[in-house]
């Protein structure tokens, strides 16, 4: 997945370098190591166009991230800006967003700010800590959703409201992660430590010093990556299940019109809440397609969340749509002005030359009670009936 954090290269000063030299013009499988006599080191490194893949998907993964971080914070804000009582779902989706997007935001920083890990190794062992956990909440609050949704729409029971349950399912589970593994093997947080790599070029065998960039967990990636398979299968089998209800009250609503693309709709929307496309993370090494499938896919989850769960939730938007801020009718309010600018128009063309302004014998009276006025009323988020009177003669408009 994309979270080990591995370079392409790697170095090692126990050999001497007339040694590597005489084996690398007799093996044409010993190309990849470049020979730097003046730094008293040699270097392996993977082949030419693997180095290309490497940096594209870098780049293109670091501009998906941040578009992402933005659709993040966007949706958020709607989500804040929402106020409704005991909803679980705006519930999980708030912190499954917090999960996603700060984790990325660090991801980000830490590609960024360290060229190597030897740097500044304390902190960049906190960052190590910080993200192991950031990044495996984003998937138990994946099972949260997952788990959510199983309830509200399979099993559809009454229960009590489960806010202190998805809290430690979704922030406990990855903290007791992160201490078992700084418990049992500490060395996976230490950034100071050298790990090397058996590298054999024909008869030639090289203790190779690895190099790495990213502040990630050192040995087995498994340690990370163990718990996350765990938890996307899961959702898998919840993702099964949960289409297969979705698509049949489709069915009983909508009959055969329209639902194909309702389905359709209904698939992508559940794909940033389960996860489910992070298994392809599992086989990226297999082909450099895979990889940049895996990055199209996962990077812009914050994108497709705000799109489907922001932009075209029909519940959602009725909420926006309710509160205080949205409540005064605008569009009504230009309507009116526009049809009773077109009435007065209509009005000028018939009287012309009668009007009170164009004679001089109409009592001051008349003319001063000729006084237009548009009335409309517009339906408040209360329920309640507001009427706004608009008053042509220069006047404050009213709320009654």
């Amino acid at each position: 997945m994309k979270r080990s954090g591995k370079t392409d290269s790697s170095h090692s000063g126990s050999i001497p370098f007339e040694t590597v030299k005489e084996k690398k013009r007799g093996n044409c499988n010993c190309r990849f190591i470049i020979v730097f006599q003046e730094k008293d080191a040699f270097e392996i490194q993977k082949p030419t166009a693997t180095n290309k893949h490497y940096q594209v998907q870098r780049d293109l993964e670091l501009v998906l991230l941040g578009v992402s971080v933005v659709a993040v914070i966007l949706s958020l804000i709607v989500f804040t800006m929402i106020r409704v009582k005991s909803s679980e779902r705006i519930f999980v989706h708030k912190n499954l967003l917090f999960s996603l997007g700060l984790g990325n935001l660090v991801y980000i920083l830490d590609i960024a700010s360290f060229s190597t890990r030897m740097d500044h190794i304390v902190l960049c062992c906190l960052v190590t800590v910080i993200q192991h956990y950031l990044h495996t909440s984003l998937f138990t609050w994946m099972l949260v959703e997952g788990i959510n949704l199983y309830i509200k729409l399979v099993k559809v029971f009454s229960v009590r409201k489960q806010y202190l349950s998805y809290l430690m399912m979704g922030w406990g589970i990855p903290a007791v992660i992160v201490g078992l593994v700084a418990a049992i093997r500490p060395s996976s947080y230490d950034m100071g430590k050298s790990f090397y790599k058996n590298i054999t070029c024909g008869s030639l065998k090289i203790a190779a010093k690895i190099e790495r960039t990213r502040c990630w967990i050192n040995g087995s990636q498994w340690i990370y990556q163990g718990p996350v398979l765990a938890i996307l299968l899961i959702n898998l089998i919840l993702f099964v299940v949960i289409l297969r209800v979705v698509f049949g009250k489709i069915s009983r609503k909508y009959g055969k019109n329209k639902i194909s693309a309702t389905r359709h709709k209904s698939t992508l929307a559940l794909l940033p809440l389960l996860g489910v496309t992070w298994l392809l993370g599992f086989f990226v090494d297999f082909h450099d397609s895979l990889k940049y499938a895996f990055i199209l896919v996962n990077s812009l989850m914050g994108l497709v969340f705000c799109i489907f769960h922001c932009v075209l939730d029909d519940q959602v938007r009725g909420m926006v749509n309710s509160q205080p801020f949205a409540s005064f009718p605008i569009e009504q309010f230009r309507e009116a002005l526009r049809a009773r600018k077109a009435r007065r128009r209509k009005q000028s063309h018939q009287k012309t030359g009668t009007t009170p302004a164009s004679n001089p014998t109409t009592p001051t009276a008349d003319r001063n009670s000729r006084i237009d006025k548009f009335v409309f009323s517009a339906e408040n988020s209360n329920g309640k009936e507001d009427v706004i009177r608009v008053i042509s003669e220069g006047q404050d408009e009213s709320r009654i």
